[in-house]
């Protein structure tokens, strides 16, 4: 293999079976309902959210986040392209008595206009496309924000990964225990996900994933030329002020006016 061929960027981006019942029991459904309770807290702190207000969950995935601002009495959508994370999204939904319209959908396709006052993207929900692609998704969520509606987007800091080539870490939660290992690619900044699930000593299922990670400056200039002004950004949901050795990235920006 020539130097050429060694870093040449994948031609498109990998998705082989990720997002299977098994992940949503070791991501979504891992998280503790006071952690859901914080972030509600978070979106509703730094962009002026009421209740009542209209919300875009962007990769709503099986709808907690969906569902927890339905309880406080937000008019939610929720879109997502998992037919299956869905159905457990709009039964939860109806177990819990609330009314949340989740669309399955892509986000680059989305047709929404100067409808929402907040669009969030949580949990890394962000990336999953070629650079072009991205920068659609951000540009079809400003598009569906009325003037002055914020965008909060959470996704892994590029910068405090990137001196790591490789992570790998096991996981427990739900009787499934996730081998993960976790690639970096310097030269496209995307991370791939290679997860192994086990039931005791039995594999179960491999599954692989890989998004592109993007660095505070990147996020900055991509909503500013989306038409986002006022940019915030944060390292936890507490709202400390975002440095470089922050594994989390939390950025805010307003619909320009």
């Amino acid at each position: 293999m020539n130097s050429e061929e060694q870093v040449s960027p994948r031609s498109r981006p990998i998705n082989n079976g990720y997002f299977c019942p098994e992940t949503r029991l070791v991501t979504i459904d891992a998280r503790a309902d006071d952690t859901t309770t914080r972030e509600i807290d978070f979106l509703f702190a730094v962009s002026g959210l009421r209740s009542g207000g209209t919300v875009l969950d962007v990769g709503c995935g099986a709808g907690r986040q969906s569902i927890a601002l339905a309880r406080r009495g937000c008019r939610v959508v929720g879109v997502d392209k998992s037919v299956e994370f869905l159905a457990v999204a709009a039964e939860r939904a109806q177990q819990a008595g609330l009314s949340v319209e989740f669309r399955h959908a892509d986000a680059r396709e989305m047709d929404f206009t100067d409808r929402f006052d907040l669009a969030v993207s949580f949990y890394t929900a962000f990336g999953y496309h070629d650079d072009d692609g991205n920068r659609l998704v951000v540009e079809r969520i400003v598009q569906a924000l009325r003037t002055g509606g914020h965008f909060v987007l959470d996704v892994t800091n590029r910068d405090a990964v990137a001196q790591r080539t490789t992570e790998v870490k096991v996981t427990r939660a739900n009787g499934l225990t996730v081998v993960k290992e976790n690639h970096f690619d310097p030269y496209t900044s995307r991370r791939r996900l290679d997860w192994t699930y086990l039931e005791g000593d039995l594999v179960t299922k491999r599954v692989a994933m890989d998004h592109r990670l993007y660095a505070l400056h990147e996020l900055l200039r991509l909503f500013g030329e989306s038409g986002l002004d006022d940019c915030n950004a944060y390292a936890d949901l507490d709202l400390t002020p975002f440095h470089p050795g922050s594994r989390r990235l939390l950025i805010v920006g307003a619909k320009r006016q």
